[in-house]
């Protein structure tokens, strides 16, 4: 496979403990043939000054130190003699290019590179057949005029009070973290919403979900409703409310056992009756062994939460590989002060694809034998 104008040869199989330089080859190659079916308003002319490489190189720089694209850019012009491109693009016909694509439009291409991202580990086997898979939100600090419709506001941090908010959804059960779905999470969008378009990513990509792990953000009567009706079993911590105190004082006398029934009802949105499995533990606190009680709901049968009581809170603890993800995506997220709705879209979805490619050439170069203990311990 040969990456245009970059001198770049990259076979279609990395040998066995490949070197960073082989695998970085790697990660360029598969990245460009991504970046193709984004279809970005690039001139097709013999003679343009910039094509998809160069756009290619600007993506990369961004995403290395997490970098707007004026920094970026300034950094590949120092390095010119480096660069795998005969000419540096300015950071305004950087922006204007991803400006130039209507949102949705954006949104349905920037979907087809990232889904093509998950078909890659799923082809590979990264992504088992059954797999435990966590989502959350992450809410990004909006850089900016506040014109768009993602950004949302919220509890002040970092600076600021305004936030682009993002649902994901990633494999916990496996340590290369694969990313399997992205939804914008737009002002008013219900948390169900966002839910049923991660779990219709799943079945897009032939993922069948053994467990869903859900933070305590998502509890509601219309999640747990979703969840049921598309046949999937869900964890989630129960937030604290004085009806849930009174109910973990009830086990404290003995008058409530540890699985019981318990109905949420959320007035106009409905009700729905689900399994609530209270687990003691014992932590240190100020040196002394201190007794909390973990609330979590589940859709399982009082029956099968008895066999699975155990093991609810290691299961649950999976849910931390997506905490991790964010934090490696907030060290090298491209950033952007546009107020373009689809050059943040693009962006995030890029950023994301760049994981799960990284994700594919680690898996590749990695040995059989590394490969095959890594799934086992899954």
């Amino acid at each position: 496979m040969l990456a245009a104008r970059t001198g770049i040869i990259v076979t279609e199989k990395l040998p066995d403990r490949a070197t960073e330089k082989e695998r970085g080859k790697a990660v360029y190659a598969h990245l460009r043939g991504l970046l193709v079916l984004a279809g970005l308003p690039l001139s097709t002319h013999f003679n343009a000054k910039y094509g998809l490489d160069a756009v290619l190189c600007i993506l990369i720089a961004m995403c290395e130190s997490s970098r707007f694209a004026t920094p970026a850019i300034a950094s590949l012009a120092r390095h010119a003699e480096d660069s795998p491109i005969a000419r540096i693009p300015s950071p305004r016909w950087f922006t204007g290019l991803l400006s130039a694509v209507a949102s949705e439009t954006m949104l349905e291409r920037a979907g087809l590179m990232f889904g093509r991202s998950v078909e890659m580990m799923v082809e590979r086997g990264m992504i088992p057949a059954w797999a435990t898979v966590a989502m959350d939100m992450t809410a990004r600090p909006y850089s900016g005029k506040k014109r768009d419709e993602i950004a949302r506001g919220g509890k002040s941090k970092g600076g600021t009070s305004w936030f682009e908010t993002f649902a994901t959804a990633v494999i916990a059960s496996r340590p290369y973290l694969p990313h399997i779905g992205i939804r914008p999470v737009h002002m008013g969008d219900a948390v169900d919403k966002c839910v049923k378009g991660l779990l219709e990513d799943c079945q897009r990509f032939g993922i069948s979900i053994r467990l869903l792990l859900l933070d305590r953000g998502f509890y509601s009567a219309a999640v747990m409703q979703l969840a049921t009706a598309m046949c999937v079993t869900f964890i989630m911590p129960v937030p604290m409310s004085p009806p849930v105190r009174r109910a973990i004082a009830e086990f404290k006398a003995g008058t409530r056992k540890a699985i019981s029934q318990y109905t949420v009802n959320e007035g106009t949105a409905g009700e729905y009756t689900y399994t609530m499995i209270i687990v003691k533990r014992y932590v240190k606190k100020n040196g002394r062994r201190v007794a909390v009680y973990l609330v979590f709901a589940t859709n399982m049968s009082m029956r099968k939460a008895r066999h699975a009581i155990d093991r609810i809170p290691s299961d649950y603890k999976k849910r931390w590989a997506i905490e991790t993800g964010y934090r490696t995506i907030n060290k090298s997220r491209a950033r952007t002060k546009s107020n373009s709705l689809s050059a943040r879209l693009f962006l995030f979805y890029f950023t994301l694809t760049v994981q799960n490619v990284w994700a594919i050439v680690n898996f590749e170069a990695d040995t059989q034998r590394t490969r095959s203990g890594l799934l086992e311990r899954a």
